[in-house]
């Protein structure tokens, strides 16, 4: 038997768009438990397959019911991850167009860390990138000031 394989260029734009975003999407679960869920879901999947192939009633009967509040409850499980994924793609660098961090900023980072270290003092910096903060800084009070060696020590 002869297969002929008729692709035109918006079929292999359209193959590599999809595989870009998949590929984006499992970098963003790689080594977390997300992954896991995902491997014990397509694990359920092939079964519901293989109910299908040998015609067992009884599991499919089982897999159609819960089919349709799966599709919610994965909406569910996945929120923050699916959140997390609109989130990078916002924010996103879109060819390199936006600003990186400003030198004043490295540089007040930098004469604080050096006081810390003179001083022998620990001390924890976390820097915004492509993600807010916002959510895990909920507490706590907010200072609208540019970035300061002195700021940082308090």
């Amino acid at each position: 038997m002869m297969f002929e394989l008729h692709l035109s260029i918006i079929d292999i734009i359209d193959i590599l768009i999809l595989a870009f975003i998949l590929y984006q999407i499992f970098m963003m679960i790689r080594g977390t438990q997300t992954l896991q869920i995902l491997v014990g879901i397509s694990i359920i999947l092939v079964l519901v397959v293989f109910a299908h192939i040998f015609n067992l009633s009884s599991i499919i009967w089982i897999a159609r019911g819960v089919g349709r509040v799966g599709m919610i409850a994965l909406l569910i499980i996945f929120a923050p991850e699916i959140r997390q994924i609109f989130a990078r793609m916002g924010g996103s660098r879109v060819f390199g167009l936006l600003v990186g961090p400003k030198r004043e900023v490295i540089n007040e980072t930098v004469n604080a860390v050096e006081r810390f270290r003179k001083f022998g003092i620990g001390s924890l910096i976390v820097f915004e990138k492509n993600i807010g903060l916002g959510e895990l800084i909920d507490r706590g009070v907010k200072i609208d000031s540019k970035v300061k060696a002195e700021l940082l020590e308090a």
